[in-house]
């Protein structure tokens, strides 16, 4: 997709230089990195004259040698001594190649040479190649000789922002991670590869190192196939293996392939989790946190009107791929400790979608720019995990407008929020998760349908649903116990949450483990004298259920006694 936007905006006249960003390191396809695949599919079949590669570390190369004395030949042989120049010498000489030879110039790690911040911190050279890039955008000399900039960058918060300025004609294009068709597609390329004997031809062996310099290159020019390795799917397939590495990329999964082969191990579920994890972490693991539930519906007590209305709406849905169904966010509301993290948790679970959790500690930095920075950065990767559930806890401290005295972070990421949220295109693919013992705090624009479509109270567990919590958590831990009927219990711990309960059976089970006699084994008397010395201590139950009541929208998700209570308020 990526490449279909940048050529319809090449095609349009829009615009001769590009900046691409994000996952500019994978490969385009099954074998080729990005600037291989410009090259083939771009470059080549339009005859440029001349193609150029440019970064700070190893200055000016060209494709080849002609290439290469064109260059010298235009600019008089002055620029011959200066391929490793600073950017305020070399590229005036760079001006007169692009403006009188058709030339594709690739410039790598366009954010180390334009870097982010305040272009008054910036330093001469930086300032001199910011400038001169600026420049080329609006050149009508360069666009009339059908050159072609190309800017490439791991994060585009991370270039300066003058260059996205509507002054200049730098456009932007994302080069997203491998969709799931995408990345079974090289899964199938990877394992059922053609044997080594067998080679694909490819450009001259100069040509091969110039374009991608990892690339392994037989004498004859050829670029060799990977073995076949098939045997190591035998424990899974090519669909799974593809649904699991939501948010890696093609290097990544072959990373794992070759991880698998050197151990001499087959691909399993937990071999993927665990690279996938490692993988993650490493990438986004500072501005988001990766949650991986080992609980469903199943581990939840009570709650019945929110469960069910998960699994028709969302679970069900998806499976069948009716996202028409799927909301594009929920809210639960309801006291703390009823359990509404754990109900995000099992839903989770129950779609089989990853899960993400956004810590806004891990987002907001000390320096100017740093947390809308962290905050992008945070959004991208929640969406390369798609599907996904984002889920954001205590939404009511987490997003506000802000004031003037925090210099407008809290207004950016709010705003920045909305518009990701409000995104249509996400529906089914991206769900938004809330939880809140405070919706009364939230701005109206966070509530408003098409961010969170529904609000599902959360409230205090009834008579019948304390017992199965209880079961559930002495199911939960495992626990040995002479007990069959949990309601007597239930009777005790009227205005326990949830959380209060699971307090009451590990007192229990501390109390067993105390008794002199051997076993630990949990009886009435021990689960009654635990409740006894376990009290409830979560504040305003009354207050924040009316909060949940009242903002809720939808009457089938309310217990009968505040579904009439509603009912009768004007």
């Amino acid at each position: 997709m990526w490449y279909k936007e940048f050529l319809n905006i090449y095609k349009a006249g829009i615009s001769h230089v590009f900046l691409f960003h994000f996952n500019v390191r994978d490969l385009a396809d099954n074998h080729r990195n990005l600037d291989r695949y410009i090259h083939d599919e771009f470059i080549l079949p339009r005859k440029f004259a001349a193609v150029a590669f440019y970064d700070i570390s190893q200055g000016l190369r060209f494709m080849d040698k002609d290439m290469e004395r064109e260059f010298s030949k235009i600019t008089r042989n002055e620029a011959d001594g200066l391929f490793n120049a600073a950017p305020s010498k070399l590229f005036p000489y760079l001006d007169l190649l692009l403006m009188n030879t058709r030339t594709v110039l690739f410039i790598d790690h366009a954010d180390k040479l334009l870097p982010s911040g305040d272009v008054s911190s910036m330093s001469f050279e930086e300032r001199s190649a910011l400038i001169r890039i600026c420049e080329w955008s609006v050149n009508r000399r360069i666009s009339s000789s059908g050159s072609a900039i190309f800017l490439m960058a791991d994060s585009l918060e991370d270039v300066n922002r003058d260059v996205l300025k509507s002054s200049y004609k730098i456009e932007p294009v994302i080069v997203n991670l491998p969709d799931e068709k995408e990345r079974r597609e090289y899964i199938e390329h990877l394992f059922c590869h053609l044997p080594p004997s067998q080679t694909t031809p490819g450009p001259d062996a100069e040509t091969a190192a110039v374009m991608d310099p990892d690339k392994p290159v037989n004498i004859s020019g050829e670029i060799s196939k990977e073995p076949q390795l098939s045997s190591l799917l035998k424990d899974i397939t090519p669909s799974v293996f593809a649904k699991m590495t939501s948010g890696l990329s093609r290097k990544s999964i072959r990373d794992i392939k070759l991880r698998a082969e050197a151990e001499g191990i087959p691909v399993s579920f937990d071999f993927i989790k665990e690279k996938k994890h490692s993988v993650l972490k490493k990438e986004f693991g500072d501005v988001l946190e990766f949650v991986y539930p080992e609980y469903g519906f199943e581990s939840v007590g009570g709650m019945d009107k929110a469960k069910n209305y998960l699994i028709r709406n969302i679970v069900q849905p998806i499976r069948k791929g009716d996202l028409r169904r799927v909301p594009m966010g929920i809210m639960f509301c309801g006291p703390s400790g009823t359990g509404k993290t754990l109900l995000v948790y099992a839903l989770a679970k129950a779609s089989g979608f990853n899960c993400v959790r956004i810590d806004m500690s891990r987002i907001l930095g000390q320096y100017v720019g740093e947390s809308e920075k962290n905050f992008k950065k945070c959004l991208l990767g929640a969406k390369s995990q798609e599907p996904v559930i984002v889920f954001v806890d205590e939404i009511d401290t987490a997003f506000r407008r802000g004031e003037n005295e925090d210099s407008g972070v809290s207004r950016n990421i709010f705003s920045e929020f909305l518009q990701f949220a409000g995104d249509a295109s996400n529906r089914g693919k991206v769900i938004f998760v809330a939880a809140t013992n405070r919706p009364d705090l939230l701005d109206p624009a966070l509530k408003r349908a098409g961010r969170f479509d529904k609000k599902i109270p959360v409230l205090m567990p009834e008579e019948d649903e304390r017992a199965v919590i209880f079961e559930i958590m002495v199911r939960k831990y495992k626990f040995e116990t002479t007990i069959t009927d949990y309601m007597p219990f239930a009777a005790r711990t009227e205005n326990y949450t949830g959380a209060e309960i699971e307090t009451v059976v590990r007192k229990a089970y501390e109390l067993a483990n105390d008794d002199d006699s051997e076993g630990n084994t949990l009886t009435t008397e021990i689960l009654h004298d635990a409740i006894s010395r376990c009290r409830p201590v979560t504040r305003q139950i009354e207050f924040m259920t009316m909060l949940a009541v009242e903002e809720c929208d939808d009457m089938d998700l309310l217990p009968e006694r505040y579904a009439s209570m509603k009912a009768q308020q004007p």
